[in-house]
């Protein structure tokens, strides 16, 4: 039976994480073991936690200060044990039973020596569980061109299982830079490993007025949260190929050093600018994304 890590980073989620944890301690099949970082609940989070502590052996809880969700997932991937495979997982979904094995039987197809990240589908639910629609429409999610996963994201962190070689990657090179754990991690295995996306759901995603992140949000609270990030974090995506190159260029190709490259010192010519504004493969899924970006490259922002 293969031993699988489950990666948990909590904050003031007293009101769903036992389901959230009842579903990840019910998985079948597979050997479970979580890891938790409580990232300074002020609630009864903590309480909560320390009571599944008491009750089970295969929950290891890290209690610390506030650092935010994206450097608390990252941390939890550092601080992991020695297992077959590891998880992503919220604090307030509902998991079925198989979601794990179905992963691991997929990532199983792979070679052993790649890193291979596996993703999926998300049944979308309300508070109360009824559910309202899936997340994904498509057949396939993942971007054609590697350029393009530089700017759309496409993988749901609370689905993401990957294998040992996926975390030497990640730990291999450590950003300066703070990037959401199912932004950064994907991206790497587009251009130096495999990604599986399983059109089939296996868990309730559900969403909430909490929620850090969800599928449906407001257009109102969706710009707040753009300019927001976008404001703290200028250049971001040129500074985010610069750090692939940084970390990884010697593992890449000529071609994609180049288109990186341009990508990260847009700013240093003219002609680079407008080779970048120009750049067909630097697009989101939806025109309201594209413009955005479109919009940060014009204003040299991005």
């Amino acid at each position: 039976m293969k031993r699988i890590q489950v990666l948990i980073s909590t904050y003031n989620g007293e009101k769903y994480i036992q389901e959230q944890l009842d579903s990840i301690l019910a998985q079948k099949e597979v050997e479970i073991h979580c890891l938790i970082r409580d990232d300074g609940s002020t609630d009864n989070t903590a309480a909560i936690l320390s009571e599944y502590l008491k009750q089970t052996g295969n929950i290891e809880i890290i209690f610390e200060k506030n650092i935010g969700y994206a450097a608390s997932f990252l941390e939890l991937v550092k601080r992991s044990g020695n297992y077959d495979f590891y998880a992503f997982a919220d604090q307030d979904d509902v998991w079925e039973p198989m979601k794990l094995k179905k992963a691991i039987d997929k990532i199983a197809e792979g070679e052993i020596n790649t890193p291979i990240l596996y993703c999926s589908n998300c049944t979308i639910v309300d508070e109360y569980l009824n559910k309202t629609g899936m997340l994904h429409s498509k057949e396939n999610v993942i971007p054609q061109n590697k350029i393009t996963a530089l700017v759309q994201g496409f993988a749901q962190g609370c689905t993401i299982v990957f294998n040992c070689k996926s975390k030497e990657l990640v730990l291999k090179y450590e950003p300066k830079q703070q990037y959401a754990h199912d932004f950064w991690i994907p991206l790497l295995h587009v251009f130096l490993g495999k990604i599986i996306y399983d059109k089939n759901s296996y868990m309730l995603y559900r969403q909430h007025g909490n929620n850090v992140f969800g599928g449906s949000r407001s257009l109102l609270r969706l710009i707040k949260i753009k300019l927001g990030f976008l404001t703290k974090e200028s250049n971001y995506y040129s500074r985010m190929a610069e750090e692939l190159l940084l970390g990884y260029g010697g593992e890449l190709d000529e071609d994609e050093q180049h288109q990186l490259k341009e990508i990260a010192e847009y700013r240093s010519s003219l002609y680079k600018y407008i080779r970048l504004f120009f750049n067909k493969a630097l697009k989101r899924n939806t025109v309201r994304g594209t413009l955005i970006i479109r919009s940060l490259i014009l204003f040299t922002r991005f």
